[in-house]
C-alpha cells in the first residue's frame, strides 16, 4: 500500500501527467493534453482550498506512513480519481481496441486501490476517501460534456486529430 500512494505523490504525479500531456500534444491530441494539464491544476487548488477550509486533523492512529496537514478531503484519492478518471475518459473515446479496454479496468483498479491505501495507512478516515472520490467524479461528470463537446469543434475545425 506504501508503493502504490506513493505513485500519486505530488512529484510523481506531475511528473506523469507532464509526460502523458507532451505525448497527448505530440500525437495532435491538443484538447486531451489540455484537459490533462487543467485537471492537475484544477486538482492542486482543491485539495488547498478544501483543507484550508475544513481544517479536519488526521486520525489518531499509527500511522504506517508520515503525512502532515489536514485530513480532508484526501489529497490523494482526489487527485487519483480526477487524474487517472481523465485518462480513463480519453482512452475510452480514442481507443476502442479490447487490450485498451483491460488497461481502462486496471485504471479503475488503480484508483480503489489508492483509496483504499489512504485508509489502511491510517493517514484518513474513510469519509475523507469517499468525499474525495465523490469530488473527483463530479468534477469529471461536470466537464465531460464541454470537453467531448470541444473535442468535437476542434476536430472539424482542424485543430486536432
Amino acid at each position: 500500500f506504501r508503493a502504490i500512494t506513493h505513485l500519486i505523490d505530488i512529484p510523481v504525479i506531475i511528473s506523469w501527467v507532464l509526460i502523458v500531456a507532451f505525448i497527448f500534444y505530440r500525437k495532435q491530441w491538443k484538447m486531451e493534453s489540455y484537459l490533462m494539464l487543467g485537471n492537475l491544476t484544477l486538482a492542486g487548488i482543491l485539495i488547498v482550498t478544501f483543507k484550508n477550509i475544513y481544517q479536519r486533523p488526521r486520525p489518531e492512529i499509527l500511522h504506517l506512513v508520515e503525512e502532515k496537514g489536514f485530513s480532508f478531503p484526501s489529497g490523494h484519492s482526489l487527485a487519483v480519481t480526477i487524474m487517472v478518471g481523465t485518462l480513463i475518459v480519453i482512452l475510452s473515446q480514442r481507443i476502442k481496441n479490447t487490450v485498451w479496454k483491460i488497461v481502462q479496468i486496471l485504471l479503475s483498479l488503480y484508483i480503489v486501490s489508492v483509496l483504499v491505501s489512504r485508509i489502511y495507512l491510517g493517514v484518513h478516515y474513510p469519509s475523507d476517501v469517499i468525499a474525495s472520490l465523490c469530488v473527483g467524479l463530479g468534477v469529471l461528470f461536470m466537464e465531460f460534456p464541454f470537453y467531448d463537446k470541444l473535442r468535437f469543434q476542434w476536430r472539424f475545425k482542424g485543430k486536432q486529430k
